[in-house]
């Protein structure tokens, strides 16, 4: 299990149909990225086909087409960039597996670097106190 964020021509990533991005175009956009490289090493088989993958920066894995969209497991801020990029020359969209769509989702995310639980009950520092009733 993990975190899925999907490059996607379709509404919605989980969308039955809807257009798609083809294998072709994901081998050229690898073919003429100097960032991106053909992954041979790494493989998924699935029933009814195989995901192609691509380095990224050297990275093996990073990357992988199947099914008309290309995705990545949980990938740092640098990659959500680099996915973005590609979304944009593919004429796709990155979107999260809850359907947030990135990098608008990036900047809500960066609103508060507090942990949640600080957010939510306060540090226990003076400036966090809650105001009691008198």
């Amino acid at each position: 299990m993990g975190y899925d964020l999907h490059i996607t021509r379709k509404e919605n990533w989980c969308d039955g149909h809807g257009p798609e991005i083809t294998e072709a175009e994901w081998r050229h956009l690898i073919d003429n990225d100097p960032e991106l490289e053909l992954d041979t090493e790494t493989r998924c088989v699935m029933t009814d086909g195989e995901y192609v993958f691509a380095a990224w920066n050297g990275e093996p894995g990073v990357l992988g087409y199947y099914s008309g969209e290309i995705t990545s497991k949980h990938p740092n801020d640098a990659l959500v960039d680099k996915m973005v990029a590609i979304a944009d020359l593919l004429g796709a969209n990155v979107q999260g597996d809850d359907g947030e769509r990135y990098p608008d989702a990036m900047k809500s995310q960066s609103v508060s670097k507090k942990p949640f639980w600080k957010r939510l009950f306060g540090s226990g520092e003076p400036d966090d106190a809650r105001e009691s009733p008198s």
